[in-house]
């Protein structure tokens, strides 16, 4: 079911007024993220270039170092957006971009977030053969 929010009452007041003025209200965090084992369980090496899911975006074309992804007026949801992964001789990593607008969450929440997805790769099973 669905609750409406009334954000001049919830726990992100404050923040909501502050932010919803600001000039530039969102906010980047990038992390390299370690994907090894993502790879190792799809069993193929273009998983991560197959991945397109509403709220990301994957520019695999191109080895980037991050991303900046583009403002508008509107309030929008976090995104999620990374390029082609680089293969090392131990790992593979990729740089991932992680912007939202400041009235939805804090820096420390999305960086938990960043956190919490790379243990959730790390935890993935590899598969038997």
């Amino acid at each position: 079911m669905k609750t409406e929010i009334d954000p001049k009452e919830c726990s992100r007041s404050e923040a909501f007024r502050l932010w919803m003025t600001a000039p530039v209200p969102m906010v980047t965090l990038v992390k390299t993220m370690n994907v090894s084992r993502l790879l190792k369980v799809s069993g193929r090496s273009s998983y991560l270039d197959g991945c397109m899911i509403i709220g990301t975006s994957a520019m695999i074309q191109t080895e980037l170092d991050y991303i900046i992804n583009q403002y508008t007026d509107k309030f929008s949801n976090p995104m999620v957006m990374w390029g082609k992964y680089r293969k090392g001789f131990f790992k593979t990593t990729l740089p991932v971009s992680f912007q939202f607008h400041h009235v939805q969450m804090d820096g420390g929440d999305a960086a938990r977030f960043l956190e919490r997805l790379q243990k959730e790769i790390e935890g993935l099973r590899i598969p038997k053969r």
